[in-house]
């Protein structure tokens, strides 16, 4: 029988962190890494492309083949800047923007020693930032990777500076200041706003290729839904006329960090009158933009 110490996410020693990659899957010379927000909850999925073949004479699987390996990782966090987001929402061009691939970084005690994790090659796969009345800024980001290594005592980096622990407050709802969401340069009351941005990534591994040589952002979707107090009934009409309006989400005021929304279209409305409900009126609104930039 082995014996072993149970590990779990009370033993991370490393949070998760990242650096931009200058080559596509490879981490920089003496990387300087930066913390990726107040982390919640990180999932890991690998999985191993393969088809099982028979052959004739038996009923049994004659052989199991792979023919690749996928990497993907989903990051649940509260940020503390705008850094890390920007590689899911703004579109392709150049440093820090989803043009540029990632190495990050975590680690963990695996029966009471230190094992690191290197993902390589990640790119923004999809984005969703949600903001609710009395919580954090909540942010889902997944990536696809070109690698993520087997657990390791060793880390197999050159002179690396990990990220500090983070003692700054996370960013919320009141970061933003009053009425932070604006159509058409007029604000409104929101108790929730959602932006949920797709990168397209395309990832391809040719003949010959074990791991994905290419991970690119292609066609990019935006859409966006919010819950409003009902305060005029111009927003309705917008939405019925499918009316194509500017809008901001400002994030913080602070370090000023704005969500800029072109030609957003709602398309569709929600509202309920309920002869039980003790709550002022609201809406519920979806809909899609044409171009979004987080600056």
């Amino acid at each position: 029988m082995s014996v072993y110490i149970p590990t779990g996410e009370y033993y991370i020693r490393k949070i998760l962190q990242y650096v931009e990659e200058t080559t596509f899957a490879t981490t920089p010379t003496s990387p300087t890494f930066l913390p990726a927000g107040v982390v919640a909850d990180v999932t890991t999925t690998v999985t191993i492309p393969e088809t099982v073949y028979r052959q004739q004479g038996s009923r049994d699987p004659y052989r199991d083949v792979k023919f690749g390996e996928a990497y993907e990782l989903q990051c649940k966090y509260m940020p503390v800047d705008s850094t890390m987001m920007k590689y899911g929402v703004n579109l392709a061009a150049g440093t820090g923007t989803v043009g540029k691939s990632l190495s990050l970084l975590m680690s963990q005690d695996i029966n009471s020693t230190e094992n690191y994790v290197l993902i390589q090659g990640a790119r923004t796969n999809t984005i969703d930032i949600e903001i609710t009345e009395g919580g954090p800024i909540m942010v889902t980001q997944t990536f696809k990777a070109k690698n993520i290594t087997t657990p390791s005592t060793s880390h197999g980096l050159t002179t690396p500076t990990f990220a500090s622990t983070i003692n700054t407050a996370p960013w919320s709802n009141v970061n933003g200041g009053s009425q932070p969401f604006k159509i058409n340069s007029v604000g409104y009351d929101l108790s929730r706003f959602k932006m949920a941005v797709s990168t397209g990534l395309d990832t391809v591994q040719p003949i010959g290729e074990t791991l994905t040589k290419f991970i690119e952002p292609t066609l990019r979707t935006i859409t966006v839904d919010f819950d409003m107090y009902v305060q005029d009934t111009v927003t309705l009409a917008d939405t019925k006329s499918l009316t194509a309006r500017s809008a901001v989400y400002t994030l913080d005021t602070t370090a000023p960090t704005t969500i800029t929304m072109t030609n957003l279209q709602l398309n569709k409305y929600t509202s309920v009158d309920s002869a039980t409900s003790a709550n002022i009126k609201s809406a519920s609104f979806s809909g899609q933009c044409t171009s979004v930039v987080m600056t």
